[in-house]
């Protein structure tokens, strides 16, 4: 079982429908920041989800990390797979494990009253997430 697993439950459990998402980037001089955290408030919580920079793994702390030197907190984008999910509730949440063994991503299913289900998918690359929008046909 992963170390992650009581995170996972409280946020599909506990936690209500997903009211805020803010993205932490890493900013580097002229360098566009890119995403190393994403913040996720529910009603009933805070969960910070960032990279392990020595693995590339998903790490899930409770509530809100503190921010370091060279990052800046801000809402997630208006065109961001999570405005969608606003307002509905985790239904599932997936730890993706790639070939090498290693947990490096997370997929989350939302789910909300008469609204589509939403699917939001995370993958850590190069210490950053790559977060989109998971369709099915």
């Amino acid at each position: 079982m992963s170390v992650h697993q009581n995170a996972i439950e409280a946020m599909v459990d506990d936690a209500g429908r997903l009211t805020g998402v803010h993205h932490v980037r890493a900013e580097f001089g002229d360098v566009p920041g890119w995403v190393s955290a994403v913040v996720l408030d529910f009603e009933h919580g805070s969960w910070t989800l960032s990279v392990d920079p020595d693995d590339d793994t998903v790490r899930i702390d409770a509530g809100r990390i503190a921010r370091r030197e060279h990052e800046s907190v801000g809402p997630a984008p208006a065109g961001s797979p999570w405005r969608q999910a606003l307002g509905m509730s985790a239904q599932w949440i997936w730890l993706l494990r790639n070939q090498r063994g290693y947990e490096d991503g997370i997929q989350f299913a939302f789910v909300g009253d008469r609204r589509e289900p939403c699917t939001v998918q995370m993958v850590a690359m190069a210490s950053r997430w790559q977060i989109g929008l998971v369709r099915s046909d």
